[in-house]
């Protein structure tokens, strides 16, 4: 939890908009700016996923420095390519540490994720990541250059990247954000801003991370359907199967998606709230009004100053005026375009390649769990 220093003047939310969760669905499509080419710990052992500062590269020297330092320390070449017009990734049978495209099943392409402890046999459980993707990166070529399913892999190079560590560039080294107010502030964030500090570079993020990720193909491009209550439906059906195959905790599932797979998020989040431990929505503004529909829910929005016409702001305030549980307000005051050279004029879309990337958020996601939900999935 951040620790506020000051506070700012209170501010007061605009007079919300009453949207029923499916034309706020339908709204997102039309307004959200950033839109486009886009593509939720305390954790078991605190050495994981642990923040690794790095070195200014005129300091590092390849006797002291980390493999992310390294990996910083090379320069990125020129690149036409882009994963558009890469070929999709093979049918795989899955296996721990790595990120894998399985047989489609009940209608629904998908990627699986798990974990480098996982073990085929025994009586573990393990705790599952439902990740929705955006609306320009349902073709897994193009899902897997950015955000978390690049992380899922030990070589996360590219057609446009070969560094089989990815780093993200130099300007973006301190993730500045807006501080977060305290819970029981009004305010969805304080004037100051902070240096978080979250790595650059997770060389070993597969072999760390510790969720089964279910990772559902939506749509294809050329079909932007978006995340509808039909395809949730799949999605749904699919996590169950997941949890039933490879024994993921139905207790500690969580929602993650970002741009349109945030405003689905959201969506799913109010449709099926008994099912979720916790949610994260990143890069996706949502009406006020859609809080009512998530009484109960432990909820990490992450936005950047440029969000679309609505931005998170009122979202954020409206869920901690509710106070029915936790609600945590990544504010980025910089972000990134998406890593495909194809997109980089969409600077500050990225903000999920900050957060993803950020422990914070896992430490969070890992320590939320709900008992309950084992009946919502009819487990």
């Amino acid at each position: 939890m951040v620790e506020a220093t000051k506070f700012g003047r209170t501010r007061v939310p605009s007079s919300p908009r009453r949207l029923a969760p499916s034309s706020f669905f339908e709204l997102h499509r039309s307004k959200l700016v950033c839109g486009g080419a886009s593509m939720l710990v305390f954790l078991a052992a605190a050495a994981l996923l642990k923040p690794k500062p790095l070195l200014p590269v005129a300091a590092a020297t390849a006797g002291q420095a980390t493999p992310e330092e390294l990996a910083c320390m090379q320069p990125l070449p020129e690149s036409d390519c882009t994963s558009e017009s890469q070929p999709e990734p093979p049918i795989e049978v899955p296996a721990p540490g790595r990120r894998a495209r399985l047989a489609p099943w009940n209608e629904m392409e998908y990627q699986l994720f798990l974990p480098s402890t996982w073990e085929e046999t025994g009586s573990q459980t393990y705790p599952v990541l439902v990740f929705l993707h955006g609306a320009g990166d349902g073709k897994f070529s193009v899902m897997n250059s950015q955000s978390l399913p690049r992380l899922l892999t030990r070589n996360q190079s590219t057609c446009f990247d070969p560094r089989s560590c990815w780093c993200l560039g130099s300007e973006y080294s301190r993730a500045r954000a807006k501080m977060e107010a305290p819970p029981d502030s009004p305010q969805p964030f304080l004037e100051d801003e902070e240096d978080l500090a979250s790595p650059m570079a997770v060389c070993d993020f597969a072999d760390t991370f510790q969720f089964i990720v279910v990772m559902p193909q939506g749509w294809l491009p050329q079909n932007q359907v978006g995340w509808s209550s039909v395809r949730l439906k799949q999605v749904e059906l699919l996590t169950k199967h997941v949890l039933e195959q490879y024994r993921g905790d139905p207790a500690r599932v969580s929602l993650t998606g970002q741009s349109a797979g945030g405003a689905g998020a959201w969506y799913f989040a109010s449709l099926r709230p008994s099912l979720w431990a916790s949610v994260s929505s990143i890069c996706a503004p949502a009406p006020p009004d859609l809080a009512m529909s998530l009484d109960g829910l432990s909820i990490w929005v992450v936005g950047w100053t440029g969000d679309g016409e609505m931005g998170s702001d009122d979202i954020v305030a409206a869920l901690k005026q509710r106070r029915s549980a936790e609600v945590r307000y990544t504010r980025y005051t910089i972000a990134p375009p998406p890593p495909d050279p194809l997109y980089h004029y969409m600077v500050g879309h990225a903000s999920y390649d900050l957060i993803y990337r950020d422990p914070r958020l896992w430490q969070w996601v890992l320590s939320h769990q709900k008992p309950s939900a084992k009946d919502a999935w009819g487990l």
